[in-house]
């Protein structure tokens, strides 16, 4: 398939997925051999770049990839300017198109892993947060990969068999128009207050956000698990529960809410840029 020269060289910037074809495609006849002579194709690729240093890993990827015609196809949960930019400049660089998808995490979780249940893989590579990066590895649906720059990432950055893209920086965020100067909370603690009951959203989904709170507050702030399981419980008691950041932020803005939990800093960022009452 001439897809795999595209999936290993857009992997470096990006996740590997095992093989695929575009999203809109149904299922091809005889899926069980062109799947395996798909990954014995990403194989040999692999083994044909193995040795070389990134420049000439990357040169050689692009050369393969432009002989065969390849399109690339990305499932990715990364805001769609974002991910138009990354597409657009991967293009001019590589001469290898993208074919998109983009959805929520929790959707391009959920559909790699039903077309995994039918025997389809749709996707060449993947970009999405790590909690269902994770799963997927777990479920088997990621194929082994390694890269000369992997080596200088950020520690941690690799995992398994995905690789971080990615950090992203959970705030608590507040409508400007509705929380006073002098009134932003300014600890976790802040957020039990019951003077902001009601005024609170916090996105449902937002496990890793929670972990890492919780971690916190234990090890950091001397909180036994009962304090902070208690604090979690009075913050929830304030709160209404969202789905979606790009959502909930739009609510923010527009003082459906005046407090969200945990948003992305760069969304929040980004709204005030375009004259949204937010801040963090």
């Amino acid at each position: 398939m001439k897809t795999r020269v595209a999936a290993v060289l857009l992997a470096p910037m990006i996740l590997l997925l095992a093989c695929g074809s575009p999203p809109t495609a149904g299922e091809p006849e005889g899926q069980g051999s062109e799947a395996a002579a798909g990954e014995a194709t990403a194989e040999a690729v692999l083994a044909e770049v193995e040795g070389l240093d990134a420049d000439a890993r990357r040169e050689r990827l692009i050369e393969l990839a432009v002989e065969e015609g390849a399109t690339v196809t990305l499932y990715s949960s990364l805001n769609a300017p974002i991910l138009d930019v990354v597409a657009e400049v991967f293009e001019e660089e590589t001469g290898v198109a993208i074919d998109q998808y983009r959805a929520s995490s929790e959707a391009v979780r959920d559909r790699i892993l039903q077309e995994a249940q039918a025997g389809f893989r749709g996707a060449d590579v993947i970009e999405t947060n790590g909690p269902e990066m994770q799963i997927l590895d777990d479920e088997g649906a990621l194929q082994p990969f390694t890269s000369p720059v992997q080596d200088d990432l950020a520690e941690n950055s690799v995992a398994g068999n995905w690789t971080a893209t990615r950090y992203n920086i959970f705030v608590v965020a507040w409508n400007t128009d509705l929380v006073a100067e002098g009134e932003q909370p300014q600890t976790y603690e802040d957020l039990a207050d019951p003077q902001w009951e009601g005024q609170l959203a916090m996105e449902i989904a937002d496990v890793e956000w929670y972990r890492a709170v919780w971690q916190y507050l234990v090890s950091d702030q001397g909180m036994s698990e009962e304090e902070a399981d208690a604090l979690f419980e009075k913050i929830a008691s304030n709160a209404t529960f969202l789905s979606g950041h790009t959502t909930f932020r739009q609510l923010l803005a527009a003082g459906e809410y005046s407090l969200v939990a945990s948003d992305y800093s760069y969304g929040i960022d980004a709204a005030a840029d375009e004259g949204a009452p937010v801040a963090w």
